[in-house]
C-alpha cells in the first residue's frame, strides 16, 4: 500500500491513514496514534499493546517442572488467557519423586505470573486469565528492581558470612522467587507491546535471561556457602560485591570508563578464583562474573544508535 505524502505550511509533511484501517480499528478525529521508528521504518499502532491472545494447553501426563516451562512460556509469550487440560489430577514432582495436585500445582505457578489469576477449575480442566494489564511504562522501573534485588543479595551473603549466620542465606530463596516473578513479567512486557526499539528487542530479551541466570546462581552460592565456608571464600564474595556495584553503575551511567573499571575487576577476580581450594564455590563465581559481562555488552549494543 502507498501513500502520498502532502505538505502543511512549510514544513509539515503529513499522510493519510487507510480508511478501512482506520474504521476497523475504530479511529476517530482526535485519537492519537503510536508511532515507532527503526531503521528507515514507520510503525502506526492504534496502542502500544498487541491484540489478546488465547492458547489451549494440554499437560497430560507432564510432571510438574514441565507444566511450570509450559505454562511460563504462555505468560512470557503474551498470552491472556489459558485453558488447560489434563487427564491426570496429580503430577510427578521429579524433585522429590512425590504426586502433587495438579490443579495446586497450577495455582502455584499462577502465583509466579504478574497479573494472571486463574479463574476457574474443574477435575480436569483450569483457566488462567489475566485480570490485569500489563504497564509497559513500568518495564525500566522493573528492571531497575531486578538490579536492586541482586545487589541487596550479594550484600546479605557477604553479611551472612561476616556474622557467621547461615539462616541470612535462606532469604536468598525468596530473593530468587522474586527475581523470576519480575524477569518473566519484564519478557512479557517485551512480546506484548510494540514502544520498544524492534532491533533492541533481542538485546533486551537476552538481559533479562542473563539476570534470572544471575539469580539462579546466587541461590547456588547461597546453598555451597551453607555447607563450607572460610575467611578466603568471605574475601572472595566481598570482592564479587565490588565487582556488582561497579556493574551496576557501569550499567545506569554508562561510559567507557566504568565498563573498562568493570571489567577489570573482573579480571583481578578471576585470577584470585584460580588460586581458590572450594572449585565448587568459584565456578559458580566465576559463572556470574562472566554473566555480569554479557548484560553489558547487551548494553551496549542497545546504546548504539
Amino acid at each position: 500500500m502507498r501513500r502520498k505524502v502532502i505538505q502543511l505550511a512549510k514544513k509539515t509533511l503529513v499522510i493519510s491513514l487507510p480508511s478501512k484501517w482506520a474504521k476497523q480499528h475504530g479511529v476517530l478525529k482526535g485519537d492519537e496514534i503510536e508511532v515507532q521508528e527503526a531503521k528507515g521504518r514507520l510503525t502506526y499502532s492504534t496502542t502500544n499493546i498487541l491484540e489478546q491472545s488465547r492458547i489451549n494447553l494440554n499437560i497430560s501426563n507432564l510432571n510438574s517442572s514441565l507444566v511450570w516451562y509450559y505454562l511460563t512460556s504462555a505468560y512470557i509469550k503474551g498470552s491472556d488467557e489459558v485453558e488447560i487440560y489434563f487427564d491426570n489430577t496429580e503430577t510427578i514432582n521429579p524433585k522429590t519423586n512425590k504426586k502433587q495436585n495438579t490443579i495446586e500445582v497450577i495455582s502455584n505457578i499462577a502465583e509466579e505470573l504478574i497479573g494472571l489469576e486463574m479463574i476457574k477449575h474443574g477435575k480436569n480442566h483450569c483457566v488462567l486469565k489475566e485480570i490485569s494489564k500489563i504497564k509497559p511504562e513500568e518495564y525500566d522501573n522493573i528492571l531497575r528492581k531486578i538490579f536492586f534485588i541482586l545487589k541487596n543479595t550479594s550484600q546479605e551473603i557477604l553479611n551472612a558470612l561476616k556474622n557467621k549466620d547461615k539462616s541470612i542465606l535462606q532469604n536468598t530463596k525468596y530473593a530468587e522467587k522474586n527475581i523470576n516473578r519480575f524477569t518473566h513479567y519484564c519478557l512479557r512486557i517485551l512480546n506484548k507491546t510494540t514502544n520498544i526499539d524492534n532491533t533492541h528487542i533481542a538485546a533486551h530479551t537476552r538481559t533479562i535471561h542473563q539476570l534470572e541466570e544471575i539469580g539462579d546462581y546466587y541461590l547456588k552460592l547461597s546453598e555451597e556457602l551453607s555447607k563450607k565456608q572460610d575467611s578466603k571464600t568471605t574475601d572472595l564474595i566481598k570482592k564479587l560485591n565490588e565487582l556488582f556495584a561497579s556493574f551496576f553503575d557501569a550499567y545506569y551511567t554508562t561510559t567507557t570508563e566504568k565498563i573498562d573499571k568493570t571489567y577489570t575487576l573482573r579480571a583481578k577476580l578471576k585470577k584470585d578464583l584460580n588460586n581458590s581450594k572450594n572449585k565448587e564455590i568459584s565456578n559458580i563465581i566465576v559463572q556470574i562474573s562472566d554473566k555480569i559481562m554479557e548484560v553489558l555488552s547487551s548494553k551496549i549494543l542497545i546504546d548504539l544508535h
